[in-house]
């Protein structure tokens, strides 16, 4: 039987098939209605200078890999609101919380490594998802009122999860089959490789039974 927050992905997963018809080669000007970056990398557009075709291509590469990013740290930092590796040994939702959080950060972490790599892009580390303190939730976490409405945000929050993650598991993967047909160096397409496939347990996660 299924997890009560998991439900097969519909328009959230049609918007990402439709995103990912748009030819990755197309000239770099925008990316969900937003302008595209200028990346300034080892494999970007020189300054001042004219964009062949597969920089080009590179350039879009990198625009489309920066709204994944964009998405992805939305994500990670509606889950990092509450500490809830705390509650794992009584709430099973929670534990499959805190399990996704971790999936994702690491996924967050590779993309910021594959723009580093393109674009030259440092990582902006204030602006990565980060753990609220609550010194008081074991206190918190005898009162079953607050249990309660904690395990009711859990499931909110999976159920959120259940419709973001497949989109994001599809856009990567096209990312990194870009990537390889642009036939960008190792140092490149593992960082893409290794957030697909982190997306791909991170969905997998969500249709397990909580234990």
């Amino acid at each position: 039987m299924q997890p009560q927050w998991f439900s097969p992905a519909g328009s959230a997963a049609q918007t990402a098939r439709q995103d990912n018809d748009q030819p990755t080669g197309q000239p770099a000007g925008s990316v969900n209605g937003q302008p595209g970056g200028q990346p300034g990398g080892q494999f970007g557009v020189p300054s001042g200078g004219l964009a062949t075709p597969a920089q080009a291509a590179i350039q879009e590469l990198t625009a489309r890999a920066e709204t994944l990013l964009k998405r992805l740290r939305e994500v990670e930092d509606a889950l990092t609101d509450q500490e809830w590796w705390l509650m794992g040994r009584v709430m099973p939702e929670a534990r499959v919380l805190a399990e996704m959080t971790s999936l994702l950060s690491v996924a967050r972490g590779e993309l910021e490594t594959f723009l580093a790599e393109v674009a030259g892009q440092r990582n902006d580390a204030e602006s990565a998802a980060r753990r609220k303190e609550q010194d008081d939730v074991f206190d918190l976490m005898g009162d079953p009122m607050w249990m309660s409405g904690s395990r009711e945000k859990a499931i909110a929050l999976l159920r959120m999860c259940a419709a973001q993650i497949q989109p994001m598991r599809q856009y990567a993967n096209v990312l990194q089959a870009n990537a390889e047909k642009l036939r960008l160096p190792a140092v490149a397409i593992d960082p893409l490789s290794i957030a697909s496939e982190r997306l791909v347990e991170a969905e997998e996660l969500l249709r397990q039974p909580p234990r």
